[in-house]
């Protein structure tokens, strides 16, 4: 009973100094700004966008991006949430470009319209992300939170 209980208490310890290096490993995980917008698809009743941000993991492990729940507005005009992402493999020791895939509803902007074409129609656009990303390797989940904020050329 004892040799259990020693092994339970080792393997335990193992267990917890395993997550607790894993942790510390989700740390330089970092998220730039936003590289460009680019327009994949127009319709007349929606629109469906590519967020493109650069990934770097500064780290030996690979991670995937497992979820985000991101809002964006486009010129200070709020044009959605990104709900959700394919799973997206990050590599040890890269940086990526990610597309976080957006649509836009024109029956949203009723008011704004004007605005947010404007801002389409143009070579450069202010977009704004604001929101989480959630990382994942294993069992173990990290929340990336994004505040971004910058001028980014429209790619078409």
């Amino acid at each position: 009973m004892i040799k259990i209980l020693r092994k339970l208490i080792i393997l335990g310890a193992f267990v917890i100094l395993i997550v607790f290096l894993l942790n510390k490993f989700y740390s330089p995980i970092e998220i730039g700004e936003i590289k460009s917008i680019r327009v994949d698809e127009l319709k007349t009743s929606s629109m469906k966008l590519g967020i493109i941000l650069p990934v770097e993991n500064k780290t030996f492990i690979d991670f995937e991006i497992y979820d985000v729940d991101l809002s964006f507005s486009i010129n200070g005009v709020e044009a959605g949430q990104i709900h959700g992402i394919e799973r997206v493999k990050i590599l040890a020791n890269s940086t990526e470009e990610i597309s976080f895939p957006a649509e836009l509803k024109f029956q949203d902007f009723l008011l704004n319209f004007l605005d947010l074409l404007k801002s389409i129609s143009s070579d450069k656009a202010e977009i704004s992300l604001k929101g989480k990303v959630v990382l994942k390797f294993l069992f173990l989940e990290k929340e990336v939170w994004i505040d971004k904020t910058n001028i980014v050329p429209l790619k078409k």
